[in-house]
């Protein structure tokens, strides 16, 4: 990377309303930049507690509202950054034309194209379902549309000497609903799932939950686990990936945390608590990738084991679901990214 196109800086923000998942894709970009040799410096409320610290990344809090752009354009400056990262659905186009006015390029990560315009060089939407219709007489940027450019953290990548095993009768299961879990499903699972028979194969069953750092339900989980002896609450794992590897089905929302999956060929019971992350949902099953279940505020966890149930018991439909979703996610999607940052020159779409 030449020295003048080294410095990256990044506004994302985190929390119990928005979840990880903005933040998360963010990183995975920053810590590949870094890599290729260059710095980042990330803008975001959550500097403090430093998520994703390595060498060439450099966390400051946002002092201002979200939706001002005062104190990014001082740091665009201030590092002489050729690219500014913007993922977030507050900021509005007034705020992306005056980051435009700087000298960096602005690349948007953008999940439903609910802006009325996009001033931006180039636009990335990670989603299954983008298309360059969703953007039409909105922008002219560049656009990297679809799985292809899906952000996985470096750490997913080393999978050299592993490689997914299918029982004939699945024993382990992952449990994981974001950062945020706004719809307190984890709460939820281990509610109905602790009314279960002891007989039922659920219950044999060891189970892993992972609990987000803005779950703010942890403590009431924690103690509902303590009558689970075969379930384990797990909270701000550095090590999702381990637990990927481990699992023989994950029952998830339907974030970013499903290319994650998809790259380890997970066989997936999607629940989303979003409208994007719906839509994610249906195109995954429509790709026979996965089986989605609709989430509303009162969620019938009755069905969701029922459909758990037979994935335990489906070795066939299991292997299925996991080739398909692992022909969805190649890893090679920040890098595309990168190269298409460090190539710009020209308005164009890059689809696939």
């Amino acid at each position: 990377m030449k020295s003048g196109e080294k410095n990256l800086v990044i506004r994302v923000d985190a929390g119990p309303q928005i979840g990880m998942g903005h933040y998360v894709r963010c990183l995975a970009l920053a810590q590949h930049w870094c890599f290729q040799g260059g710095r980042v410096f990330i803008l975001t409320n959550i500097a403090d507690k430093r998520i994703g610290e390595m060498p060439g990344v450099i966390f400051q809090k946002t002092t201002e509202g979200a939706a001002n752009a005062g104190q990014l354009i001082e740091i665009i400056q201030e590092k002489g950054a050729s690219w500014v990262l913007i993922d977030n659905h507050n900021f509005d186009p007034v705020f992306l034309e005056k980051v435009s006015k700087t000298e960096a390029r602005v690349i948007f990560l953008d999940d439903d194209a609910t802006l009325k315009k996009y001033p931006v060089d180039i636009l990335l939407n990670q989603n299954i379902f983008a298309t360059s219709a969703m953007y039409e007489g909105k922008t002219q940027a560049r656009l990297l549309l679809g799985n292809y450019y899906a952000l996985l953290r470096p750490k997913f990548l080393n999978k050299s000497a592993w490689s997914r095993k299918h029982p004939s009768v699945a024993t382990k299961l992952l449990v994981t609903f974001g950062g945020a879990d706004p719809l307190h499903l984890s709460q939820n699972f281990l509610e109905i799932y602790s009314q279960l028979a002891p007989e039922d194969i659920l219950r044999k069953m060891s189970i892993r939950l992972i609990v987000g750092q803005m779950n703010s339900n942890f403590q009431v989980i924690k103690d509902l686990s303590k009558k689970l002896p075969n379930c384990r609450v797990l909270r701000g794992v550095t090590n999702m990936q381990d637990h990927m590897r481990w699992s023989d089905i994950a029952l998830s929302s339907g974030g970013s945390t499903v290319w994650e999956l998809s790259f380890y060929e997970t066989p997936m019971l999607l629940m989303p608590v979003s409208v994007p992350e719906e839509k994610i949902g249906k195109h995954m099953v429509a790709s026979k990738a996965a089986i989605m279940i609709k989430t509303s505020k009162k969620v019938n966890f009755q069905n969701v084991f029922i459909k758990l149930s037979a994935m335990i018991k489906d070795k066939k439909h299991r292997l299925s679901l996991g080739i398909k979703a692992g022909a969805l996610v190649d890893g090679n999607g920040a890098l595309r990214v990168i190269h298409a940052m460090q190539s710009f020159k020209n308005l164009s779409i890059d689809q696939k």
